[in-house]
C-alpha cells in the first residue's frame, strides 16, 4: 500500500472508529484533540458546545455540569443549546455523548486561559 492510500485507509479507520464510540461528537473536535494532546500530558481547555433535547431540567443539568467541572455553563435557544468552557479528555466527551438527552457537541479549542467565547455553533 503506498503511502497515500494508507493515510486515507487509516483515517477511514479512525472515522468508523469515531462514528462508533462517539457518535454525537463532531469529528473535527475529536480529531483536534487528537493533536493536541499527543505527547501532552494536560487536558486543554475548550468552549464545549453541548445540543440537547427541549424540555430537560435545565437546574439539574446546571448543577450536574458545576459538579463535574467547577464551571457555570450558559444555556441558550430556549434551554437546548449549553456553551461552557473547561478542561476537556476523551473521557469526559464519551460521558457526555452517552447522555440520552444529548444530541451533539461541538467544541472550540480556549488555549490555556478558561474564558469562553460563547456560542459559534448552531444546530
Amino acid at each position: 500500500m503506498s503511502g497515500p492510500n494508507e493515510v486515507l485507509s487509516r483515517f477511514g479507520e479512525l472515522e468508523d472508529a469515531i462514528k462508533t464510540h462517539y457518535g454525537k461528537v463532531d469529528p473535527r473536535l475529536l480529531v483536534d484533540m487528537i493533536f493536541r494532546q499527543r505527547g501532552s500530558k494536560k487536558d486543554p481547555i475548550y468552549t464545549l458546545e453541548v445540543f440537547i433535547k427541549p424540555n430537560q431540567n435545565t437546574d439539574q443539568i446546571r448543577e450536574m455540569i458545576i459538579e463535574r467541572t467547577g464551571m457555570v455553563p450558559a444555556f441558550y435557544d430556549s434551554g437546548t443549546h449549553i456553551v461552557v468552557a473547561h478542561k476537556v479528555s476523551f473521557e469526559l466527551l464519551k460521558e457526555i455523548n452517552d447522555i440520552d438527552w444529548v444530541e451533539s457537541i461541538k467544541g472550540t479549542y480556549s488555549g490555556s486561559g478558561i474564558a469562553s467565547i460563547g456560542p459559534t455553533y448552531e444546530r
